[in-house]
């Protein structure tokens, strides 16, 4: 009796000096994930800071659609982490539009339909992936920066 007790015991051991090798290791691995993602958030960061200042240099001799251009073919080497690339696209566009006066391409402009900007898109060669969804994207940012601009002119002046 007592040697099956001390085989019990001894199993017993055994079992909670894994699940604690266990639960130590699976917390050693997290801190090493975070600390990496960090990282690599840390780098995304540095690159698209870069890439708004590039745009907004670029943006003074482009195009609305020399724009679109641009950030297209900046997803398809963008270094940073895709989700970034992909939420950033709205802001570079927006430094590239502001980078000189687009009244006159926004004058008359009621907003782009779906079809169209996917019909550009299409034409630019964005048919799929991330260059897809930014184009989409850019063209939805260049349809809220004219409607902006149109509600800014509108209003009188002294009113919010």
């Amino acid at each position: 009796m007592a040697s099956e007790a001390k085989l019990a015991q001894s199993r017993s051991d055994r079992s909670g000096k894994a699940v604690g090798w266990i639960i130590g290791t699976t917390l050693l691995l997290a801190v090493l994930l975070g600390v990496w993602l960090f990282g690599r958030y840390r780098q995304s960061e540095q690159h698209i800071l870069l890439s708004l200042r590039e745009f907004a240099d670029r943006g003074k001799a482009l195009s609305a659609e020399g724009c679109v251009g641009a950030v297209i073919d900046w997803s398809r080497r963008c270094r940073a982490l895709e989700s970034i690339c992909l939420s950033s696209a709205p802001r570079l566009v927006g430094a590239c539009l502001q980078g000189r006066e687009r009244r006159r391409y926004c004058s008359g402009r009621s907003g782009f339909e779906t079809h169209q900007s996917f019909r550009r898109c299409t034409q630019r060669g964005a048919r799929q992936g991330l260059a897809k969804k930014v184009c989409a994207s850019a063209y939805r940012t260049i349809d809220g920066f004219c409607r902006y601009r149109q509600a800014k002119l509108a209003t009188p002046l002294g009113a919010n």
